[in-house]
């Protein structure tokens, strides 16, 4: 069956300014419409538009009909707050529109951004390799059997810089071992010089193990305690 709206008849905005024009000057509808080539309803129906509007353009149309209601919507974001990892299409396929409709992926999309919910990919992490896992597990063997005192010699480091008072004099009275990842800044041959002129014992640490530096979990804490002794 075709389409209804394929059958619309279009007029051009000069034939309505003439429709209308020769109108004023009094000729009738059946003669304007044999002048424009069109039927005599189709010019009544051009008249009476531009006697309510007083314009020659098209009035603005509706568009297609919203598929979802505010209800349905309200369903999708307590979809997504359940579980913020589902993808569009698992979300199309149990949000259940109330008109039996089935919604797909792309109005999922549509309707969280319009909520402010953007979809993000999850980055991947570097997989662990053979060579690192057995590094690690050597490392852990290795001080499996430290006690408090060993650990106490361990300056532990990151991106962070939180500067103590007593942290220079523990340099100069105690005795300690470094640690620091093995970014590629910290593997230069002139950072490796400097720590044995320096006489500084560098911790051997293995590839991607920040899980295994507890001073990760610690900054927060230790931001904090230094607040308390020196408020901003």
């Amino acid at each position: 069956m075709p389409n209804q709206a394929s059958k619309r008849i279009l007029i051009c905005k000069e034939d309505r300014i003439k429709a209308v024009f020769l109108n004023q000057k009094g000729k009738s509808y059946s003669e304007i419409g044999n002048e424009l080539n069109r039927s005599k309803l189709f010019i009544k129906t051009i008249i009476d538009r531009y006697n309510k509007t007083k314009s020659y353009d098209d009035r603005p149309r509706s568009g297609r009909p919203r598929i979802s209601t505010e209800k349905d919507e309200r369903q999708l974001v307590r979809l997504v707050k359940k579980n913020r990892t589902s993808p569009s299409h698992i979300l199309a396929h149990n949000w259940k529109l109330s008109n039996g409709k089935k919604a797909s992926d792309s109005l999922v999309r549509r309707r969280l951004l319009e909520k402010k919910l953007e979809w993000k990919y999850a980055v991947r992490k570097p997989r662990i390799s053979k060579a690192q896992k057995k590094a690690r597990k050597s490392f852990c063997l290795n001080v499996k059997s430290w006690s408090k005192a060993n650990w106490r010699q361990i300056m532990f480091s990151d991106e962070m810089n939180i500067e103590l008072p007593s942290m220079d004099l523990q340099r100069q009275e105690k005795p300690f071992i470094f640690q620091q990842d093995n970014a590629p800044c910290h593997r230069a041959k002139l950072v490796k010089d400097w720590f044995q002129e320096q006489n500084i014992q560098v911790l051997a640490w293995p590839s991607n193990t920040s899980d295994l530096n507890y001073i990760e979990t610690l900054w927060s804490w230790l931001d904090k305690e230094k607040a308390k002794q020196e408020p901003r």
